[in-house]
């Protein structure tokens, strides 16, 4: 089964499961995108199933990379069952623009239907369905890639620590606080002019004093880039 079979079948379980009216949502992201820790998935389930509340999560920076299939955390967590919707963007792991709610039928026509952003919206062109159909079949397959994610980032996060430096999180998003604002965007500089592509994270997007390089690990990378991308990181927050 395909990553988007996936998504559609174990959709249509998870709002027959819980289709009673909630008096509450919770919403929350997956893998969080600046401090790169994961939600407490189960425990929210479990909240929201005491209290009769709906979960939605956001999967988008877990699109790709979790789960057998890659559907993500909710499922390689066994909760599909206990989750009203996901919702997963193109832009990042599967390298294509747009996004989409996995959910049941019902849930799919009241969004068609009622949801202010689609009524007036044009729909994507052809070319980018197909793209999506491409990108979903072979992340659907890619374990492999997956594997070699994983990898990846537990080597990053390892050569980080040799040098000293304590990432927070964990997995392929990878935060290195730095807290002043002009510290961050010097360190940032001084990793682009030597060919990392390394940005640096400030207010609003993150606190006052959280100012930090966040770095996004990939598949593709190799130990000798890793290595050295992580030797560059530790000089440039020094």
């Amino acid at each position: 089964m395909n990553l988007l079979a996936a998504h559609q079948h174990r959709g249509e379980t998870a709002f027959t499961t819980a289709a009673r009216m909630a008096s509450a949502i919770i919403v929350t992201e997956s893998l969080f995108s600046m401090d790169g820790d994961i939600a407490p998935l189960a425990e929210l389930a479990d909240l929201a199933n005491r209290h009769g509340a709906h979960l939605i999560v956001d999967e988008a920076h877990a699109t790709g990379c979790f789960g057998s299939h890659g559907s993500g955390l909710v499922d390689e967590a066994g909760l599909r069952p206990q989750v009203l919707a996901t919702m997963h963007t193109g832009g990042k792991a599967l390298g294509v623009m747009g996004a989409y709610v996995c959910g049941s039928e019902l849930l799919r026509q009241l969004l068609i239907n009622c949801c202010r952003h689609f009524i007036f919206t044009t729909a994507l062109p052809p070319l980018i369905a197909a793209s999506w159909l491409d990108a979903l079949l072979y992340t659907s397959a890619d374990d492999a890639g997956r594997r070699r994610l994983h990898d990846n980032a537990r080597l990053y996060r390892a050569q980080l620590k040799r040098h000293g430096i304590d990432s927070q999180g964990e997995h392929y998003i990878v935060p290195v606080v730095l807290g002043d604002d002009t510290r961050a965007t010097r360190a940032a500089e001084r990793l682009q002019n030597q060919g990392f592509d390394i940005r640096a994270i400030r207010p609003p997007t993150v606190p006052e004093g959280a100012c930090r390089l966040r770095i996004s690990i990939h598949a593709d990378h190799d130990t000798d880039v890793l290595t050295r991308a992580a030797a560059a990181v530790a000089e440039a927050a020094s």
